[in-house]
């Protein structure tokens, strides 16, 4: 029997995505790759993300449901396959008992005591990417002759209070394992020798694994909960639309042209003049147009340096300088509906201090440089695979495979706040001995725990910029985590829906925090609100002032190595911690000193070189 899950748009492409493992109301699934999904179209408009995401692919939206249509929803199998009878005088595990006859309102039930069946949710992975049920017959019977039948119920599984170990027994009469044996989840299952992954994935069949681990590589192999940390993550791959693709103006002849693939075609492939007249005029009808819109439309696009790019040039992996670049350009006649739309409240920012008396607030509008309210912004969101066990790269990718054509993507809308440092007050700031000395205390770090190697992207920007720790990032990035925080509370705005995009180089010292939702109206302005320069030095002004104190000084203002690889100084969950989503880097490469300043380190704050 099949069972339609609703799932958000948005969370294909996130922690619900292919290969990861989703709950309905009765059971767990997991997702089939893209060779399974139904067919879907390009996004037009992204020549320039493709570039600067250095991808060969097209992007094609997942496919959105429609009501009767089976063809739009994506496929799923139910996992794990073991369930367990929720008897305690039983527990006997049954192999997906829902291919067998039952209660469609009740589910399957235990043929031994008649009680109702739960999916047992533990699964086998490794950090190769593969994924397989956990074969607790072969865990028990190591060293044994008694043969497995899938049809049988022999296993009966116990576990503690913790539900990290289990006590196996078999039913089997003469097995010599009929008392028990034990297996521990916190063990490496390494160590239980023999124990693999068989198959690539769930809904691939043993002979169809298509992931060969180098022979002189161990993986490992861990027993895991569906809702363990590890089991599944997916990679932040984005950019931004920006000129001249996000210019374009939908709707228009040349846009309804361009993206109507059989009619260039046809107006490419056309023998002569005279037939290829025929097809304007069939264009023409086909739009309710002029024919003289259809012939300029054509000519725009039927030309090497046309539409959409106009004979502008892109260099793979630049996208950090383009996106600057694009936000601090203000086109005076931009419209409300292009996927870029800037408002620069530079000039505004600076006049401010021509009516404000108070110090902190006189340095706040010192150490902007530039303050932008990004009225709408286009994002896009590219899945380029998964890992689990956090490793290794490149991730599995989303056919499986690794020939794929094409990479599902979703469009996200929004708004946000753009501002830029004084790189005179910067420049002064990050040549302190002690910030220096820090950024280098923590670029060892780094290196020491391999991250060099493998530098975390938010799109195609990397982060840190080129593998490389230095006072400007860790700046940077702690006054962005600790807008968000302040942010939250002045607009309402739970942290968890915010991201952040750091502009970081020699001549570059850039945020962007903003929202964007998979709505073509993107948000509801209030965030794009606080970029308004007496709303924004209200918001700036408070976030310096709290980070002067956190709840659990003076531990954490103290502290020189914290977070999963001793990353963040002074930093924690009372002053400069955000929700995982909203942030580049996990949650790491922090310290609120840097934004704060402290004398008795020899740190001054960057508003002390403002003034």
């Amino acid at each position: 029997m099949s069972e339609l899950i609703p799932v958000r748009f948005s969370h294909l492409l996130g922690f619900a995505g292919i290969g990861s493992i989703i709950r309905s109301e009765r059971y767990l699934y997991t997702i089939k790759d893209t060779r399974t999904w139904p067919v879907t179209y390009p996004i037009p408009y992204l020549e320039r993300v493709r570039c600067a995401l250095e991808l060969s692919q097209q992007l094609h939206e997942p496919p959105k449901g429609i009501d009767g249509d089976p063809q739009t929803l994506l496929p799923g199998m139910r996992f794990p396959s073991w369930m367990r009878c929720s008897n305690k005088n039983c527990e006997l595990m049954h192999w997906r008992p829902w291919n067998q006859p039952h209660d469609p309102k009740t589910g399957p039930c235990c043929t031994a005591c008649g009680h109702p069946l739960d999916q047992y949710p533990w699964v086998v992975i490794d950090n190769f990417g593969r994924m397989d049920d956990v074969p607790w017959h072969w865990l028990l019977h190591r060293g044994s002759n008694c043969r497995h039948d899938w049809q049988k119920q022999t296993i009966k599984l116990h576990e503690n209070n913790t539900g990290k170990r289990w006590t196996l027994e078999c039913t089997v009469k003469g097995c010599s394992k009929g008392g028990s044996g034990k297996v521990d989840q916190d063990d490496n299952i390494n160590q239980n020798a023999g124990l693999n992954v068989v198959r690539h994935q769930p809904w691939l069949n043993e002979k169809d694994a298509v992931l060969q681990v180098p022979e002189d590589v161990v993986p490992e192999v861990r027993i895991a909960d569906v809702s363990s940390p590890g089991l599944y993550a997916v990679p932040m791959c984005s950019a931004l639309v920006i000129p001249p693709e996000s210019r374009i103006e939908r709707g228009s002849v040349t846009d309804l042209l361009y993206r109507s693939g059989p009619d260039k075609v046809a107006l490419k492939n056309a023998r002569n003049a005279k037939s290829r007249e025929l097809f304007f005029r069939n264009i023409k009808d086909k739009f309710g147009c002029l024919l003289s819109e259809v012939k300029k439309a054509w000519e725009e696009i039927d030309q090497p340096d046309g539409f959409p790019l106009y004979g502008e040039t892109f260099s793979p992996g630049q996208m950090q300088e383009d996106e600057f670049r694009a936000i601090l350009t203000t086109f005076p006649d931009q419209r409300e509906d292009e996927d870029l739309v800037t408002f620069s409240r530079t000039s505004q920012w600076k006049h401010l201090a021509d009516r404000i008396g108070g110090e902190r607030e006189l340095a706040c509008i010192g150490v902007i440089q530039e303050l932008i309210d990004v009225k709408r912004l286009r994002e896009i969101r590219v899945f380029k695979g998964f890992t689990r066990l956090g490793g290794p790269t490149p991730p599995v990718p989303p056919n499986i495979v690794g020939q794929e054509a094409w990479l599902p993507a979703i469009e996200l809308f929004g708004e946000g706040v753009f501002l830029v440092l004084s790189e005179k007050a910067l420049g002064q700031w990050e040549q302190q001995p002690s910030v220096i000395k820090i950024a280098a205390e923590l670029q060892e770090r780094f290196e020491a725990a391999g991250l060099d190697d493998q530098v975390r992207t938010n799109g195609g920007m990397q982060q840190p910029p080129n593998g490389r720790i230095t006072p400007r990032f860790i700046l940077l990035h702690t006054l962005s985590h600790m807008l968000i925080r302040q942010f939250e509370t002045s607009a309402g705005y739970p942290a968890s829906s915010l991201k952040e995009r750091i502009y970081c180089g020699s001549n570059m010292a850039g945020l962007l925090i903003y929202v964007a939702v998979p709505d073509v109206a993107g948000s509801l302005g209030g965030l794009s609100e606080l970029a308004k320069p007496e709303r924004f030095l209200a918001v700036l002004s408070e976030t310096f002032r709290k980070a002067e104190w956190c709840s659990l000084d003076p531990v954490c203002s103290e502290h020189e190595g914290q977070g999963p690889h001793q990353l963040n100084r002074s930093a924690c969950h009372g002053c400069a911690l955000i929700p995982e989503p909203a942030c580049v880097l996990g949650n790491e490469i922090l310290d609120r000193t840097f934004v704060k300043g402290d004398h008795s380190k020899g740190i001054a704050s960057p508003l002390e070189f403002a003034l």
